[in-house]
């Protein structure tokens, strides 16, 4: 709220201001137009206090009462805490007009959640995909039951909460890379590892996004070296299906599907045995 006597001197500003009221110009306190232009000044003062506390009011409600949107959804998850040795139990608060549930002790170094996404469905479920770590990983069966429970006490209810973390998917990648000589030294190693690099800032940056073909291509190309890139074979799954059953998006040097969403969150290079990165890459000099 403004000051009564700021209040008041805005006002006086505006008299002297207009050509009509040219007349108020005694400076007495006891003029009778510098009386009202108090009395005017003291009553816009309580008023905005009343409107201040208001405000405080209504802004305490709103941060106390889930939105449920997915960015507060994502916000909430950032803040779980799991300790596998001290459960981190919330507490609920009472003492409001609207309760709510929070950490007795917030410990930041307890947060392990670090990429995360919320959707919805059509069957009034939300899902709540997490990954954990600088290196995305999925949560343990403890951390998700954890997860889970930490989920069903603080979200609102009629909606069912279902939190997802499953292990990376997997890129298969066989392509012919070709390469100035004179990189032969490196080339294999650079490429490998800046896509490697490429799939941890995706898994970052875009959690459950999709991986694209020409994005790989670009990558690949901006290594120093490398003149031209063919992709020949390039295929997708899920951890959990058989590297048999992978999707191909490129089967034969003809592109199938130009983009693979992730099932996961988030993908990493196919950990197969001889089917990883350093089988499948074909370096060709020029």
């Amino acid at each position: 709220a403004r000051k009564t006597e700021q209040i008041q001197q805005q006002i006086i500003d505006s008299v002297q201001a207009d050509s009509t009221l040219s007349g108020a110009t005694s400076p007495s306190r006891r003029a009778h137009w510098r009386l009202w232009t108090n009395e005017v000044a003291t009553a816009s003062n309580n008023l905005e206090q009343v409107w201040d506390e208001k405000k405080i009011e209504l802004e305490t409600a709103a941060a106390q009462t889930p939105a449920a949107t997915p960015p507060w959804i994502q916000a909430r998850m950032f803040e779980f805490q799991y300790d596998s040795n001290t459960p981190q139990v919330l507490q609920l608060y009472t003492n409001t007009t609207k309760p709510y549930y929070y950490y007795p002790t917030v410990d930041v170094t307890k947060r392990i959640i670090t990429q995360c996404v919320a959707y919805s469905s059509f069957n009034n479920v939300m899902y709540v995909k997490v990954a954990k770590g600088d290196t995305p990983t999925a949560l343990s069966a403890g951390e998700l039951s954890a997860a889970q429970d930490y989920v069903d006490s603080l979200f609102p209810a009629p909606i069912f909460y279902i939190v997802q973390s499953s292990p990376a998917d997997k890129l298969y990648l066989n392509a012919d890379i070709y390469y100035k000589g004179q990189y032969s030294a490196v080339i294999a190693t650079n490429v490998i590892s800046a896509l490697n690099a490429y799939l941890l800032l995706l898994a970052k940056t875009d959690f459950n996004g999709k991986l694209s073909l020409t994005d790989l291509e670009i990558e690949i190309k901006k290594v120093e070296g490398v003149t031209d890139v063919v992709l020949k074979n390039v295929g997708a799954r899920a951890d959990g299906t058989a590297f048999g059953s992978k999707t191909m998006l490129v089967s034969n040097s003809t592109e199938n599907f130009r983009d693979w969403q992730t099932k996961a969150g988030y993908i990493v290079q196919e950990t197969t045995s001889g089917n990883t990165f350093a089988d499948t890459l074909n370096f060709i000099a020029e």
